[in-house]
């Protein structure tokens, strides 16, 4: 999916993609993209509305939450 939506974000002017993978296959695919982490978090520490933890079930390698970004073009301006 992701090489799939790729080309279309970019021909409507996006310069970065992003996925947030909340899984550890979502997250293989995002690096698989040439996509680079940019943020983690472990889903036994997030907390929803004060309660902590909130998810706790997943076991390794799941059980991460992770940002992703891609730069998709450049903005065409000389810094």
């Amino acid at each position: 999916m992701t090489t799939a939506v790729e080309p279309l974000i970019t021909s409507a002017g996006y310069k970065y993609g992003t996925i947030e993978a909340t899984s550890y296959f979502t997250s293989c695919a995002a690096a698989s993209n040439k996509f680079v982490p940019i943020y983690n978090q472990e889903a036994r520490d997030f907390e929803w509305m004060g309660q902590k933890p909130y998810l706790t079930g997943a076991d390794a390698p799941h059980g991460k939450w992770t940002f992703w970004i891609k730069k998709l073009q450049d903005s065409g301006r000389k810094d």
